[in-house]
């Protein structure tokens, strides 16, 4: 009997219990001035002031909970949005730029886009000075300022350097290119310059112009001409013609020959030695129309020179 009166008591007290915490509930809803709901609100507010905006946060929430008056309200949740935001702030001081992220985001604060982005930043800066480049590319693609577009400016030129280092050059000038870096476009110049050096090694000489010609190197004039040169290939060899005007036996024979040939206006010339004895040329004709024609005005000028004949010498 002792026993079972014992337990209806429990029973009693946890009843009483709960029908307390509904009660609380309720009379919040009707007057927030009341002590259990007043304290709550007291304990948020004591929290932040003390700089415990994580410990503030539930406390608040829990105030709203209860449905306190309708003006209170939107106060109390201005108060979870400053405390999200400090959150944010204390975290983006410490570094955690994810954790800053988190928290700014929760806050209604106009200054919390601004914390977002500079978050953002900073991890984009992380990841670029690691050399992550799709990390950093990502990063800064979430900033919502003109200072996002120049960092993946930035990002850009770093992918170039590295591409550049590894001579990797098409690569490299495909990043130069995107970048508004102001060292980009020297480095692009370099980039074609190379690209256009490989080309001409390769025997590539139209393509070696084509990069030469975008490149504004030193060196790019010469190097254009010696694959315009090299595109066009070796010179053909030019015809030469000349007539075997005498042959005499000696030297003096064929200078007073020479003297008169050069006075009836032909160039004339020698080829021998004191053993075979002397050959006299007229003229060197780029062909043997030419030479023909100067025969005929050889024979016509000097009677002697009914023998000569047109000859090619080259």
């Amino acid at each position: 009997m002792k026993k079972n009166y014992l337990l209806a008591l429990v029973v009693l007290v946890c009843g009483l219990a709960v029908l307390s915490a509904s009660c609380k509930n309720i009379a919040c809803g009707i007057s927030d001035a009341l002590p259990f709901c007043d304290q709550t609100l007291k304990n948020a507010d004591k929290e932040m002031t003390a700089g415990n905006c994580a410990g503030a946060i539930p406390l608040y929430q829990q105030y709203l909970g209860g449905k306190p008056a309708a003006e209170k309200v939107p106060v109390v949740k201005g108060k979870i949005s400053d405390c999200y935001f400090n959150l944010g702030e204390a975290a983006f001081k410490a570094g955690n730029f994810d954790e800053a992220i988190k928290n700014y985001s929760q806050s209604d604060k106009a200054e919390a886009k601004a914390g977002i982005d500079n978050s953002n930043l900073a991890l984009g800066d992380a990841a670029l000075a690691a050399g992550k480049f799709d990390e950093a590319i990502a990063d800064y693609g979430k900033v919502s300022t003109p200072a996002g577009q120049a960092k993946l400016s930035d990002v850009t030129y770093a992918q170039g350097e590295a591409a550049f280092k590894d001579s990797k050059w098409q690569e490299a000038a495909d990043f130069y290119a995107k970048s508004q870096n102001a060292d980009a476009a020297t480095k692009l110049s370099k980039c074609y310059f190379n690209l256009g050096s490989e080309a001409f090694d390769n025997k590539d000489y139209q393509a070696a112009m084509d990069f030469y010609n975008k490149s504004n190197e030193a060196e790019t004039a010469d190097k254009i001409q010696a694959a315009e040169a090299a595109l066009k290939g070796p010179a053909k060899p030019t015809e030469a013609w000349a007539i075997l005007a005498r042959s005499v036996a000696n030297q003096s024979d064929a200078v007073e020959l020479i003297s008169k040939f050069k006075g009836l206006g032909f160039p004339a010339y020698s080829v021998g030695d004191q053993f075979k004895g002397w050959k006299v040329y007229v003229g060197n004709y780029g062909s043997k129309g030419a030479a023909d024609s100067a025969l005929q005005k050889l024979q016509f000028e000097d009677k002697k020179s009914k023998g000569a004949f047109v000859m090619r010498v080259r």
